[in-house]
């Protein structure tokens, strides 16, 4: 879906039943919507309007700082990570014109 916010390549959690693990198959999430297109593709932005535990947090919509000299909008080759907001080079994240 395109209002999924993207995951890291792996994304695993497992171990044995009889450990610190056994409530791995029990776990779940909310799928939060978002009016604005969420992905790593080019004119999609990297995280979704709504978020938290049960997608009762709203992220305002934001734009560039004229302050700076950046362009905090330019998400290329970069993943801006869901609880922070803070944004970090990767190669394999954004397309050139993906949004922050």
């Amino acid at each position: 879906k395109s209002a999924a916010q993207p995951l890291n390549s792996v994304t695993a959690y497992g171990g044995f039943a009889s450990t610190t693990t056994w409530d791995q198959d029990k776990i779940t999430s909310c799928f939060c919507d978002s009016s604005w297109s969420v992905g790593l593709a080019s004119g999609e932005k990297q995280l979704g309007e709504y978020f938290g535990p049960f997608c009762e947090r709203r992220r305002c919509p934001s734009g560039d700082d004229p302050m700076t000299d950046d362009d905090e909008t330019d998400c290329e080759s970069k993943r801006q990570d869901p609880i922070s907001g803070a944004v970090s080079v990767d190669v394999s994240a954004g397309a050139a014109g993906n949004l922050c």
